[in-house]
C-alpha cells in the first residue's frame, strides 16, 4: 500500500504540481468559469438584468391570491398582467410575450381557507393551482420555476399579514421540492461535474497514453510494481487533484457567493465520488480503446461535450426533439447533476439516478 501511495504522490507532482497546464485546467479553470457563469447570468438573482412577465387569469376574483400578487408586483424583477380568458394569456405566451401564465380556479380562496383550517389536523387538502409554460423556452421554464417557489416561500408570509395564522405550511399542487432560486448556487453542481468530468475524460487518459508513448509504462509493468497497482495510483493520483479542486471551488462558493453547507453533507459528498468513479472508468475505457494521444483527444473532446450540453449543465436539455433527448437519457452526467441539485433543493426532474450511471460504470 505505501508503494502506491508513493508512486501516486509521484505521479501528482508529475502530472500537476510541474506541469502548469494541468494544474490550470483543474485547479483553476472551474474558478475562472465559475466567475464567469456567475458574472452573465448573475442578474437573475438579483433581478437587476431580467424581467418575468406573469400573466394571470382570474376564474373568478381571489382576495388571496391578489395579496400575493401585491408582494410580486413591488418587485421590478416581474411584470404582471391580468387577463380575462385562459385563451387569451395563452396566446401571448405563444407568441413569447409572456413567459408564465397563472390559472387561479374560481374555489381558490374556499379551498385555500380549507386547507389552513385542515392544516392542524392530519387531513390534508391541495389547492389547484395551474401554471402553463413553454418547456422549449430557457426564459419559460425558468419563470415556472421561480413562480413555484415564490409561491411556496409567500405563503406563511401571506397569512402573517394577515393576523390569522402564523407559521402554517399549506400543501399546494404548485408545491415541489424547491428553493429560491439563485444562479450562483444553481451552477455549483455543474461546476463540480465539470471538474470531474475534466479530470476523467483528460487527466487520467492523458496521463497514461503520455508515459505509454514515452515507454515509461514498461518499466513499471516489468518491475514488481504490476499494472493494476499502476491504475490504482493513477486513479489515487486525479483523486488527490479532485479533493485540491473541489476544496478551492467550496472555499470560493460559500465564502463568495453564500452556497449553502449542504454542500458538504454526505449525500453530497458521497454523489460526488460515485461521479469521479464512473468518469474514472471511463476514462480507463478511452485509453484502452485509443492508443495515441491524438486519437484520445478526439474521442475526448467530443464525449466531454456532448455530455456537458446535453447534461442539464447550463439550460434545460429535458425538452428537445427525440432526436436529442436520447442522448441526455443515456448520458451519466444528466443524472449525477440532477441528483446534486436534488440535494441542494431544486426540482429533480429524473426519479432513478442509479441505474444508468452504474450501466455506465460496468
Amino acid at each position: 500500500m505505501k508503494k502506491i501511495l508513493r508512486f501516486s504522490l509521484y505521479l501528482f507532482l508529475n502530472d500537476y504540481i510541474r506541469d502548469f497546464s494541468g494544474s490550470f485546467w483543474i485547479f483553476f479553470f472551474p474558478l475562472i468559469l465559475y466567475l464567469i457563469l456567475t458574472s452573465i447570468f448573475g442578474g437573475i438573482a438579483d433581478g437587476e438584468n431580467v424581467t418575468f412577465r406573469i400573466g394571470i387569469v382570474y376564474e373568478k376574483k381571489s382576495t388571496v391570491f391578489e395579496k400575493m400578487v401585491s408582494h410580486l408586483k413591488r418587485e421590478k424583477a416581474f411584470d404582471i398582467r391580468e387577463y380575462r380568458k385562459v385563451d387569451e394569456a395563452l396566446k401571448q405566451l405563444k407568441e413569447s410575450k409572456l413567459d408564465v401564465v397563472i390559472f387561479v380556479d374560481k374555489n381558490f380562496d374556499s379551498s385555500f381557507t380549507k386547507a389552513i383550517l385542515l392544516a392542524r389536523t392530519k387531513m390534508k387538502l391541495t389547492v389547484p393551482i395551474d401554471i402553463y409554460y413553454v418547456p422549449e423556452r430557457t426564459e419559460s421554464s425558468m419563470a415556472k420555476d421561480v413562480v413555484r417557489s415564490i409561491l411556496k416561500t409567500m405563503e406563511v408570509e401571506i397569512w402573517r399579514s394577515f393576523g390569522n395564522f402564523k407559521d402554517v405550511k399549506v400543501e399546494s399542487s404548485v408545491e415541489e421540492k424547491t428553493k429560491k432560486f439563485n444562479v450562483a448556487h444553481y451552477y455549483f453542481p455543474s461546476i463540480v461535474m465539470v471538474t470531474i468530468m475534466s479530470i476523467g475524460f483528460f487527466s487520467i487518459p492523458y496521463s497514461i497514453a503520455g508515459k505509454r508513448e514515452r515507454k515509461s509504462t514498461r518499466r513499471f509493468l516489468v518491475s514488481p510494481f504490476g499494472s493494476g497497482e499502476f491504475i490504482v495510483s493513477v486513479i489515487l493520483n486525479n483523486f488527490l487533484a479532485l479533493l485540491i479542486s473541489l476544496t478551492l471551488l467550496f472555499s470560493m462558493g460559500m465564502l463568495l457567493y453564500r452556497v449553502p453547507k449542504v454542500i458538504l453533507s454526505p449525500q453530497f459528498i458521497l454523489q460526488i465520488i460515485f461521479g469521479m468513479l464512473i468518469y474514472s472508468m471511463i476514462g480507463l475505457m478511452i485509453v484502452s480503446l485509443a492508443k495515441r494521444t491524438s486519437t484520445i483527444s478526439i474521442i475526448s473532446n467530443s464525449l466531454f461535450q456532448a455530455m456537458m450540453f446535453l447534461g442539464n449543465f447550463y439550460f434545460n436539455v429535458l425538452n428537445m426533439s427525440w432526436g436529442i433527448r436520447w442522448f441526455v437519457y443515456i448520458n451519466p452526467a444528466t443524472y449525477i447533476l440532477d441528483k446534486l441539485r436534488g440535494t441542494m433543493g431544486y426540482n429533480s426532474y429524473l426519479s432513478n439516478h442509479l441505474l444508468v450511471p452504474f450501466a455506465w460504470l460496468v
